[in-house]
């Protein structure tokens, strides 16, 4: 690499900068954090709404969980493009769950049902309102 670049020097072109490539991804990374940052959180909830609790149901962001549906309700705080998710593979029968309450959410909306089967089913990927 060192032999094009001392190539170009010696033939009177600009020298290319090899490490400019690098601060731009430095620049990109950062700014996707600073719009990150930006977005801030907001809260969902998700209620149960076939039986009065699921205890071994779990809600999921982006693949972890983050409650069960042991007092029938989940309240949740959320980014934007978090992954919403319901396991309810512990269970045989049919479960409904409804976003009960989205302040600041623009998706999934108040009021979303999905049924789980035994299986685990998509709420939804968070979009937030615009401010």
């Amino acid at each position: 690499m060192l032999v094009p670049v001392l190539a170009a020097a010696g033939a009177g072109r600009p020298m290319p900068n090899p490490v400019a490539g690098l601060f731009a991804a430095d620049l990109q990374q950062a700014g996707a954090v600073a719009a990150l940052a930006q977005t801030g959180e907001a809260t969902l909830e998700v209620d149960l709404v076939a039986a009065r609790n699921a205890p071994r149901a779990i809600l999921l962001r982006n693949a972890q969980p983050v409650g069960s549906f042991a007092s029938g309700s989940v309240r949740v705080a959320v980014s934007a493009g978090d992954l919403l998710e319901i396991d309810g593979s512990a269970y045989r029968q049919p479960l409904t769950f409804r976003v009960a309450a989205a302040p600041g959410v623009a998706e999934p909306t108040p009021g979303r049902e999905v049924t789980t089967r035994g299986d685990l089913v998509t709420l939804g990927r968070v979009r937030l309102q615009a401010p």
